[in-house]
């Protein structure tokens, strides 16, 4: 079973969310703000992707959180928001973020966009050890 960390400041969407996600099959850990967001992923080896809210209200955004996570693991990361700037999924240089989803999209979407995630990151590690032995 994969272990989703899904970030939400919203506690009634988080709570939504991880119904859909259980009813699917994952396992979902929740973090409501940034900084238990960075202390759960760093910690929990468990985690195979993480669902990330940009604005998580007070504290620092999702995008930063996203930045900080990155410097210390491999993992994906899907970003779910009410409202996606494009200004914001511009100014993203220090990692590679696997998606961005709508808060309204269906729960058929979610879920595929989670798949899809995931597969991608396993090719992704699979390249990535390859370019390693060869090296």
């Amino acid at each position: 079973m994969k272990n989703i960390l899904l970030v939400e400041d919203e506690r009634i969407i988080a709570e939504y969310n991880s119904l859909v996600l259980h009813k699917y099959g994952y396992s979902v850990t929740c973090a409501f703000n940034g900084e238990n967001a960075v202390e759960i992923a760093l910690s929990d080896n468990d985690i195979s992707l993480i669902l990330m809210d940009i604005d998580l209200g007070k504290g620092i955004n999702g995008i930063r959180v996203a930045e900080i996570i990155s410097t210390e693991r491999l993992i994906p990361i899907l970003f779910l928001s009410n409202r996606i700037a494009l200004e914001e999924v511009l100014k993203i240089e220090n990692f590679t973020p696997y998606g961005f989803i709508s808060k309204n999209s269906s729960e058929s979407f979610l879920v595929i966009s989670i798949i899809t995630a995931l597969k991608l990151f396993d090719k992704h590690m699979d390249l990535y050890k390859k370019a390693i032995d060869i090296a």
